[in-house]
C-alpha cells in the first residue's frame, strides 16, 4: 500500500509537496544560503536519498526550482546548485569509504563512481554531470537499503510503543526495521563476543536495562536515577549516557518541566535504539579545543576565573575591533558570506552551529589551569556578556567530569594522548584525529583498539622499529636511520637507508580519513630525494586503492594495525 503510494505520485516534479517534506527546497540545492543553515549536512543528503529513491527525476526537479525562481539563466544561482550537488556527493562517498571494512565488498559500479569523481580530469561543470553523478552514487551506495517515509523517526516508533498504538506502530516498525518487541538478546551477545566487549560494558546488560528501566521511565515520563552508580551490577553505559542526557546542571529543570524531561527521554531512548538496533557505537560525539588563555595584559584576564569556575568556553571582541571582527561576527551568525573572516570567529560560529544539531566534547583550556573536558548539548545558545572595553560570546559547557571517577579538571601529564590533538597557537578548532580516545577520557570506557591509546610520537616510533625489524621487507628495511624523530621535515616521519644505500621516506598518518589520506600521499611524494616511499595509515593498501590510483612502483602503503599485530603476535611467540 504505503509503496503503491509513492509510486502513484512519480509523475509531478515537486517531492518536497509530495513526501511531505518540511524544509524549503533552498536549502537543499544551494547549500550556501542562509537557508542552508538550519538544516545538517547529514539531513541534506538524506532528503536528497529519499527523493532519489522515490523515483523522481532529479534533472526535472531542479529545474522546476530553477524556473520558480525565474533563474533559469541565472549563471550564479546554477553553479550554487552544481557546487551543493558536487559536496553531496563527495559526503556520500567519503562516509562510505571511511565506514569502510575488509570485509565489505566493493562492487564494480562503486569503484568506478569513486574514481570517476576523484579524478581531478573529470570537472564537473555542468548540473547534468553533477545531478547524473550524485543520483548514480545515491543508487549505488544506498541500493541495498529500503525506502524510509522521510517523515519516520525512531522517536516516532516510540511514541507509538508507550502509547500502545499498535496499527501506527506497526507501519513505522515496519519502514524503519526496527521492532522494540522483538527478542534480540542472541544477536547483541553475539555483537559482544565481535567487538569483545567486558562486563559492565556489554550490549546485553544495557539492552536488559533499557528493557527493564528506561521503557518504563518513558512510559511514566520520569527519571529513575538522576546520578550514575558505579558498583557491579551497575551499567556503566547506561551510568555514562546519564551525564549526557541528564547532567547536573539541568536535574532542576528535568524535575520540575514535564515537556524537557519526556524530550530528554526520548533522546536517550532514541539513542539506545540507534546502539542496539542499528549497531552504532555507543558514544559518537564530534570533539572541539576551545583555548581561553587571556594573557594578564588583556582586558578580558578580569574574566578568567569566573569562566573557569562556570565551565564556560569563550571567544573576546575589543570594542576597537567592532567594526572589523564584531561586523563579522555578526554577519557570520546571521548566515551570510563573509571574505577573510578571522578565523577564530569563523571557527566559533561553525561550533555554536553544529551545536544546534549535535552534542559536542569540547576540550578546554585555561591560563594557570589544569585542562577541561565538557560536553556541549544540543541547542546551547551563546551568552553574551558585555564589558567595559570588550565582549565575551560564551558557551556554557555541561557535565565537565570524566571518567567513572568524575575528575574535575585533567593534565596532558596524566593523558598525554591528547597533547598530539591540541594544535599550536590555534583558538578554537574541530579534532578529527583520535575521537575515539576523547570520549574514552570522557565517559570512562575502555578502548576498543589498543592503538587509539597510543600518542602520535609512540606511534612514529613503532613504525620506526618496524621497518628496521625482519617484519620489514629486505627492500625497505631501513639499516641506518638519517633522521632522529622530531628532527627534521615536516611531511617525513622515518627516513633511512636499505642495505642497498636507497633513500627510505615513511610518513606516518593515524587516520583512516580518504580526504587526509590523498594529502598525506601527496606531500610524502613532493619529497624528490627518496627512492622509495611507505605510507603508514590505518588503511591498506587494497583499501586505499579504492579511492586512490596509485600507480608508483616506489610506494608501500602499510597498516598501522598489520604493525601492531606483528609486534603483539611476535611476543605471544
Amino acid at each position: 500500500m504505503f509503496a503503491v503510494l509513492i509510486l502513484s505520485k512519480m509523475k509531478t516534479t515537486n517531492p518536497f509537496n509530495d513526501l511531505s517534506l518540511s524544509v524549503n527546497p533552498k536549502a537543499i540545492f544551494e547549500c550556501f544560503s542562509h537557508e542552508a543553515k538550519s538544516v545538517s549536512l547529514n539531513e541534506r543528503v538524506r532528503i536528497l536519498k529519499d527523493i532519489v529513491v522515490a523515483g523522481y527525476d532529479l534533472n526535472k526537479v531542479i529545474r522546476t526550482y530553477l524556473k520558480n525562481k525565474v533563474a533559469l539563466e541565472d549563471e550564479h544561482r546554477i553553479n550554487n546548485i552544481i557546487t551543493s550537488l558536487n559536496c553531496y556527493t563527495q559526503t556520500i562517498l567519503e562516509e562510505y569509504l571511511n565506514s569502510y571494512k575488509k570485509e565489505d565488498t566493493i562492487t564494480d559500479a562503486t569503484k568506478e563512481l569513486i574514481k570517476q569523481f576523484h579524478d581531478e580530469q573529470n570537472i564537473l561543470d555542468t548540473m547534468e554531470k553533477s545531478v547524473n553523478i550524485l543520483v548514480n552514487t545515491i543508487k549505488e551506495i544506498y541500493k541495498k537499503k529500503t525506502y524510509q517515509h522521510p517523515n519516520t523517526t525512531i522517536k516516532d516508533l516510540l511514541i507509538s510503543y508507550i502509547n500502545r498504538d499498535t496499527t501506527l506502530y506497526n507501519e513505522q516498525s515496519k519502514t524503519l526495521n526496527i521492532d522494540l518487541n522483538e527478542d534480540i538478546l542472541e544477536h547483541i551477545k553475539q555483537r559482544d563476543e565481535e567487538e569483545r566487549t567486558e562486563s559492565p560494558w556489554h550490549y546485553y546488560e544495557l539492552y536488559s536495562w533499557f528493557k527493564g528501566v528506561l521503557l518504563q521511565d518513558l512510559k511514566n515520563n520520569q527519571i529513575s536515577y538522576y546520578k550514575s552508580v558505579w558498583q557491579i551490577p551497575a551499567v556503566w553505559s547506561y551510568n555514562s549516557y546519564i551525564k549526557k542526557f541528564f547532567p547536573k546542571e539541568d536535574e532542576d529543570k528535568l524535575k520540575a518541566d514535564r515537556d524537557f524531561r519526556q524530550e530528554r527521554l526520548l533522546d536517550f531512548a532514541e539513542k539506545v535504539v540507534n546502539v542496539l538496533w542499528k549497531n552504532q557505537p555507543l558514544f559518537d560525539e564530534p570533539s572541539w579545543l576551545v583555548r581561553c588563555n587571556y594573557r594578564k595584559t588583556d582586558r578580558q584576564y578580569e574574566m578568567k576565573e569566573r569562566l573557569y569556575a562556570d565551565n564556560k568556553i569563550s571567544i573576546c571582541i575589543q570594542d576597537y575591533e567592532e567594526e572589523k571582527d564584531g561586523v563579522c561576527y555578526e554577519k557570520l551568525q546571521k548566515g551570510e558570506k563573509v571574505k577573510k573572516a578571522p578565523l577564530y570567529i569563523s571557527r566559533f560560529c561553525l561550533l555554536a552551529k553544529q551545536i544546534q544539531v549535535n552534542d559536542i566534547l569540547v576540550i578546554s583550556e585555561y591560563s594557570d589551569h589544569d585542562i577541561k573536558l565538557g560536553l556541549l548539548k544540543k541547542g546551547t545558545e551563546i551568552e553574551e556578556i558585555k564589558k567595559e572595553g570588550y565582549t565575551l560570546y560564551c558557551l556554557q559547557m555541561k557535565s565537565v567530569y570524566c571518567g567513572i571517577h568524575e575528575i574535575n579538571s585533567i593534565t596532558l601529564q596524566n593523558f598525554p594522548i591528547l597533547k598530539g590533538l591540541m594544535p599550536h597557537s590555534i583558538t578554537l578548532s574541530p579534532i578529527k584525529r583520535r575521537t575515539n580516545a576523547i570520549r574514552s577520557i570522557y565517559y570512562g570506557y575502555p578502548l576498543q583498539n589498543e592503538l587509539d591509546a597510543i600518542p602520535d610520537e609512540e606511534i612514529e616510533k613503532m613504525c620506526h622499529e618496524w621497518l628496521t625489524s625482519s617484519f620489514a621487507l629486505e627492500s625497505i628495511r631501513i639499516v641506518k636511520t638519517l633522521m632522529e624523530k622530531g628532527k627534521g621535515m615536516h611531511d617525513i616521519d622515518v627516513l633511512g637507508l636499505n642495505k642497498n644505500n636507497q633513500v627510505i621516506a615513511a610518513q606516518v598518518s593515524y587516520t583512516d580519513n580518504v580526504s587526509t589520506i590523498k594529502g598525506k600521499y601527496k606531500s610524502l611524494l613532493n619529497y624528490k630525494y627518496a627512492d622509495k616511499y611507505i605510507l603508514c595509515t590505518l588503511k591498506n593498501k587494497e583499501e586505499v586503492s579504492t579511492f586512490m590510483n596509485i600507480d608508483n612502483d616506489n610506494l608501500t602503503i602499510i597498516s598501522l594495525n598489520d604493525i601492531w599485530k606483528d609486534f603483539n603476535n611476535s611476543r605471544m611467540k
